[in-house]
């Protein structure tokens, strides 16, 4: 049950290959000394895999993944990184993502995808990986 699981999330993951504008912008923030953490409810395992495979593993410092609770996540980041609550941006696509920022009380951007977000606080909003660049 948990390969055939796996087998799918990897699948589904491999649907969303990122493109060539969006690693080369992961980079860009990397080698400007940001950052970059990945914190997503796919199980870590998962994760480490496709970043790998897609060769950005090395644009960030930690992959945060299930089981571990996002607001819990986001907690450890703060201590891990050193950074105050106001210089953390939270990028996510659901309101479960709104809500551990809210309760983590960072900043949430709202990136739109097929998850649906119906509700939570919206610091802003965009609509690709390029957008975010005028606010870091």
């Amino acid at each position: 049950e948990v390969e055939i699981l796996s087998g799918f999330i990897e699948k589904e993951m491999l649907s969303v290959f990122p493109d060539k504008e969006v690693i080369d912008i992961l980079r860009s923030f990397d080698d400007k000394g940001l950052f970059l953490y990945v914190l997503s409810g796919t199980p870590k395992q998962e994760l480490e895999k496709q970043l790998n495979k897609w060769q950005i593993s090395n644009c960030f410092l930690k992959v945060i993944g299930s089981p571990t609770d996002k607001t819990e996540g986001l907690k450890s980041i703060l201590e891990e990184s050193g950074l105050g609550r106001e210089e953390l941006i939270f990028v996510g696509d659901a309101t479960a993502d709104a809500k551990a920022a809210s309760s983590s009380n960072v900043r949430f951007v709202y990136l739109p995808s097929s998850a649906k977000m119906t509700s939570g606080e919206v610091w802003k909003k965009i609509t690709g990986l390029s957008d975010l660049e005028r606010y870091v």
